[in-house]
């Protein structure tokens, strides 16, 4: 079974930010849930009510929940597809960290007005441990 903990999912949070065009500071609360382990989707999300396929939801290019658009999910519970193969992505630490750096980008660009950032993915490799002491990788050139 996936195990993992769950922070944060009942006090909200809270981000500051100011407006690039009217220069008025406001903040965004939200409550948030953070999975944080794991190699493939969670059942929290079928817990919470989405209708998921193996624990993973497809989402939007912009990687928020098609029903509501203030709603981002991302990691191993969001199936994303390749833009340019329309194959949904392997869950990896990789692919998560590029989805959160995105979803940061369309946060703040969805509460000051600004256009939101369409998710793209171009892998930088893949490292596989063998043993204590050996690795093999492959990256693009």
């Amino acid at each position: 079974m996936n195990k993992g903990k769950v922070i944060n999912a009942i006090e909200p949070d809270v981000m500051h930010y100011a407006d690039r065009e009217t220069d008025e500071n406001g903040e965004v609360v939200a409550g948030t849930i953070i999975w944080a382990t794991g190699v493939r989707g969670s059942s929290v999300m079928a817990a919470s009510g989405y209708q998921a396929k193996q624990n993973r939801m497809s989402v939007t290019p912009y990687l928020q929940d098609p029903a509501d658009d203030r709603i981002y999910i991302v990691g191993d519970v969001a199936a994303v597809t390749d833009s340019k193969t329309g194959q949904i992505l392997l869950t990896t630490a990789q692919l998560a960290l590029v989805m959160g750096k995105i979803t940061g980008k369309n946060v703040l660009a969805a509460v000051t007005g600004y256009e939101l950032t369409p998710f793209t993915y171009k892998s930088l490799g893949t490292v596989c441990s063998i043993g204590n002491t050996s690795v093999i990788g492959g990256g693009r050139r």
